[in-house]
């Protein structure tokens, strides 16, 4: 840990990102799997909902492998000043958790099981658009909670 409690990354230091960054990424995946459920009585749906959740897991991996972050970067900071930064392990820890969900989700939709399938990207997308707003979201807090358990297990 650092002095600030922060966790280092792989070379030792704290990984970090900027805040209105990571806001700007949570904010398009929820319109994304909105999209989805708006059209959700149609064939593409499903498929909007994997490319999200494709997205999604990637930025999870790495903040540069993610679209959404990308465009903020090239697109909406270059017109605002910068951020204070924030931790990136935990929202990680969220993006996987939330992608892993909406991807439950999708696949109960292309099952057709509809009514699981679309709750679960529900609650990806109420997650996504709490954390976005509010720093509140569920899916993350559970991420958090699931990866102090596990800590203190080992």
């Amino acid at each position: 840990m650092t002095p600030d409690g922060r966790p280092p990354d792989a070379s030792g230091h704290v990984a970090t990102a900027d805040r209105a960054e990571r806001r700007f990424h949570q904010g398009v995946l929820a319109a994304w799997y909105a999209l989805g459920i708006a059209v959700a009585s149609t064939a593409v749906a499903p498929w909007l909902t994997l490319i999200g959740v494709l997205v999604q897991l990637t930025g999870s991996v790495s903040p540069r492998l993610s679209l959404p972050r990308a465009l903020h970067r090239w697109l909406v900071a270059p017109t605002q000043r910068p951020c204070a930064p924030e931790p990136r392990v935990t929202f990680d820890r969220a993006d996987a958790l939330t992608g892993a969900v909406a991807l439950a989700g999708a696949v109960f939709v292309v099952t057709e099981s509809y009514p699981l399938g679309w709750a679960l990207v529900g609650v990806s997308i109420v997650s996504l658009a709490l954390d976005a707003a509010m720093d509140r979201g569920p899916l993350r807090h559970l991420a958090n909670l699931l990866a102090r358990l596990a800590d203190q297990r080992s």
